[in-house]
Parts: C-alpha cells; sequence; structure tokens
C-alpha cells in the first residue's frame, strides 16, 4: 500500500481525522495521529511510526502534554493527581501502627526482564501481605506508589512522637 490513506469525520462540531498515511512511498511505516479540534484549540493522539510510543500533542502549543512508551513509562507536561476530595470518602480514619507498617516493606532495587533496565521500587506480591489495599490485581499485580505516602507521612508523626517523648524524658533526667 503507497500514498494517502485519509478518513475525517464529525462528532459534535469536532473533527478528527487519522494522520496523512499509514504506509509512506519508501514502503516506511509513519506517524499515525487522530486531531481534535474546537474554535480555540487543537490537538493530536500521534502513534509513532513502529509503535514505540503514543503522544497526546498539543498542537496549538506545539508541545506534549503526555507521552507513554512501549514498554508503559508514562511522562506528564504537568502534574499527575488522583481525585482525593473529601465528598468522595466515607468512613475516613487516621492511619495506625504506620510505623509497624512501613517496616513490614521491603524497598528494593531490581532489573526488568523485558530490557535488563535498573528499578526500584517493591514487589507487589509483598505490599499485598502488609497493605492489601495498596495493590491492585490484574494480569500483573500493580503498586499504588502514590499512596504509600499517607503510612510514610504517619509513620514520621509517630517517629516524632518517640522522639519528643525521648527529649522530654531527657530534660527530667537532667534536671532532677
Amino acid at each position: 500500500v503507497t500514498g494517502v490513506v485519509r478518513a475525517q469525520f464529525s462528532v459534535n462540531g469536532l473533527y478528527q481525522t487519522a494522520g496523512d498515511a499509514f504506509i509512506g512511498s519508501t514502503g516506511a511505516a509513519v506517524n499515525r495521529e487522530m486531531r481534535l479540534r474546537n474554535a480555540n484549540r487543537e490537538a493530536a493522539l500521534v502513534l509513532e511510526s513502529g509503535g514505540a510510543a503514543v503522544h497526546l500533542w498539543d498542537v496549538t502549543g506545539n508541545n506534549a502534554l503526555w507521552t507513554s512508551n512501549i514498554v508503559g513509562d508514562f511522562t506528564a507536561r504537568g502534574n499527575v493527581t488522583a481525585y482525593s476530595d473529601a465528598r468522595l470518602k466515607h468512613e475516613v480514619k487516621t492511619l495506625d501502627n504506620a510505623l509497624d507498617t512501613v517496616q513490614q516493606l521491603r524497598g528494593v532495587s531490581y532489573k526488568w526482564n523485558r530490557d535488563n533496565s535498573a528499578g526500584i521500587g517493591f514487589i507487589a506480591q509483598e505490599v499485598e501481605a502488609v497493605c492489601p489495599e495498596l495493590v491492585l490485581d490484574g494480569a500483573h499485580k500493580s503498586v499504588a506508589y502514590g499512596n504509600v505516602t499517607a503510612i510514610l507521612v504517619e509513620a514520621v508523626k509517630e517517629l516524632r512522637a518517640e522522639v519528643e517523648q525521648l527529649r522530654s524524658e531527657l530534660a527530667m533526667l537532667k534536671s532532677g
């Protein structure tokens, strides 16, 4: 197949189009894209030739908003956040024994089987044994790394309380 393949359709005033070509005249694969446009902005979802990465491209601002590569790395131009609004939660309780929980977690360094690149983190099955709510089950288990922060914050508070208690006892010994 050689030449230009173009598809275009409209949905509620937005237009989407496939990229200019799937196979170029040299037979080489080229980027594929889908574009969305309104009166103020245009964005493109771009699949790189060969499928190495997908980008959400701000065409108007001429920059990538996010990129995901073939091994699953995700990079965002801005912050990555999750809903945490109190209005979305109930039965909210402060974590107890966070220091004991942290003590049971094992931070590890490792090499990825896919490409032998280095990583640092946890083993999902080990985390699941300590805090099952931090692990998502699917084809492969995953850890909600951002949520580990809550345990670390409460552990630091517990340590601070212990330090303050020891300081107070030491001060009493010195003055006694």
